[in-house]
């Protein structure tokens, strides 16, 4: 199972990005092991002894990109040797190995780094190593980048503080304050909600300083699709929040009897449970067709784990037909169409009991022959195919390695991985052919109504124009 993901998984966890080979001709520059006390996500972080020491670079710290220590601190790496250090904000589950601490450093030694001549991107956009004021650098094989406010809170969100007693701390669990939404799509433009608590300090009995909740403010801010310019338009309240997908309850159409599900009383499925049972019924409406996504709850088991069937339909004017290749375990997200076919899209699969993942499927059912074939078993690099939209007759998706086999059966594996080299946003043509808009950015896809794609990230309102290639502003 995609095979040639996990080998560049397994590649970069071993040789760690393999950057020695490549900087062979690269500059040195003279870096020190700092002497300060260092913790990364409240541990000590012990440089005398790690393999891969935090450096210190023209008065500016340095930190190592290995495996390990990335994914801890809420990044993701890939390695190509075409392509080069691909680098991505996601905080997927994490093991609890840890790099060697089998060195023996020392703290008042100068030591070699190279600048590196290999391709970095981070965040789906290169770096040109050459105009920087602090470049990048490569240390025992491994890329280190400058913990400057670019990288740490722009790039990836970490929470520096240094002071002389205590040090350097990096912390890159979020301790946001609020978030932002997508409240409405126009042609021309779209409206974002941000909400943000405020908190007040207040002293403890202990003497100690706390915060309490001491109100909240709402930001309505406007991106403008012409100009990619996001600009704060107002401070009201907005109870509307915009959706990508058409969802229309249609319970009141279906109904069980004598063990058959019926719609508009005409039998659609037999061999369903007994006539107590409750029908949940959506309907996803596209242009010329729609698809009914259909559970149906046995009454005779009680709460909290009542059993239950799931049906999914493709609706043609008179006629309801079952989705055959639809499995049962995911969840019915959206329906689309193009001029060659229907698209039948998951949003997430139910692993054991109640626990779900987010692994994404898409169907495609052909217009003239009705043939099915499931999309994800076309692109042997993606596991999942999460749908974001129809514009000019393309299907766009983001697709993701998502995991191996074996994360896909553990019950508490909610989040997903992802292969920053192969992995990103997409559109399919109708020859199911897959053509690549940008490499992987965490974040909320949408597409416009004119088919410009789109990514926010709901924490810090960054916006990424994935079309043009381009950071809104």
């Amino acid at each position: 199972m995609k095979t040639k993901v996990l080998t560049s998984i397994v590649l970069s966890a071993s040789l760690i990005f393999c950057g020695g080979s490549a900087a062979h001709a690269a500059q040195n520059v003279d870096v020190k092991i700092p002497t300060f006390p260092v913790e990364l996500n409240d541990t000590v972080y012990d440089n005398r002894h790690a393999e891969y020491p935090l450096l210190v670079y023209k008065d500016i710290t340095y930190f190592p990109m290995t495996y390990y220590l990335t994914r801890e601190l809420g990044l993701t790496t890939g390695w190509s040797a075409e392509k080069g250090l691909y680098i991505v904000q996601h905080q997927e589950p994490h093991s609890t190995e840890k790099d060697k601490m089998t060195a023996s450093n020392s703290l008042n030694k100068t030591y070699k780094a190279t600048i590196p001549t290999y391709s970095i991107s981070v965040n789906g956009f290169a770096i040109d190593n050459s105009k920087e004021k602090y470049p990048l650098l490569n240390f025992r094989g491994v890329t280190y980048f400058p913990l400057t406010w670019q990288y740490a809170n722009d790039e990836f969100n970490w929470k520096i503080a240094w002071d002389a007693k205590n040090g350097l701390a990096v912390n890159s669990h979020s301790n946001s304050s609020g978030y932002s939404y997508l409240v409405k799509m126009e042609d021309d433009y779209a409206l974002f909600q941000k909400y943000n608590r405020i908190y007040e300090p207040y002293q403890t009995a202990d003497g100690d300083t706390g915060y309490k909740l001491a109100g909240e403010k709402y930001s309505i801010y406007q991106l403008d699709f012409s100009t990619d310019k996001l600009t704060l338009t107002g401070d009201e309240k907005m109870t509307e929040e915009w959706t990508a997908h058409k969802r229309i309850d249609v319970s009141q159409d279906f109904a069980v009897k004598d063990g058959t599900l019926y719609y508009k009383g005409n039998a659609i499925q037999n061999r369903v449970s007994d006539d107590n049972s409750r029908v949940y019924a959506y309907s996803y409406p596209a242009q010329t067709a729609s698809m009914f996504g259909v559970t149906v709850l046995y009454t005779m088991q009680p709460a909290p784990y009542t059993p239950k069937e799931q049906y999914v339909f493709l609706q043609q004017g008179d006629s309801v037909k079952r989705i055959a290749s639809w499995n049962s375990a995911d969840y019915p997200q959206a329906f689309y169409e193009t001029s060659d076919a229907y698209y039948a899209c998951s949003g997430g699969r139910n692993v054991v009991s109640r626990w779900n993942n987010g692994l994404s499927t898409i169907i495609r059912i052909d217009k003239m022959t009705g043939e099915e074939v499931i999309l994800n078993n076309q692109y042997e690099d993606y596991t999942s195919l999460e749908v974001i939209g129809v514009a000019n007759d393309k299907l766009y998706v983001r697709a993701l390695y998502f995991g191996d086999e074996n994360d896909l059966k553990k019950p508490e594996y909610y989040s997903y991985k992802v292969s920053p080299v192969n992995d990103g946003y997409f559109y399919i043509d109708n020859q199911m052919k897959l053509h690549k808009v940008h490499d992987y950015i965490d974040g909320t896809p949408f597409l416009t109504p004119d088919g410009v794609l789109y990514v926010y990230d709901s924490e810090q309102l960054k916006i990424v124009n994935l079309s043009e290639h381009l950071k809104v502003e």
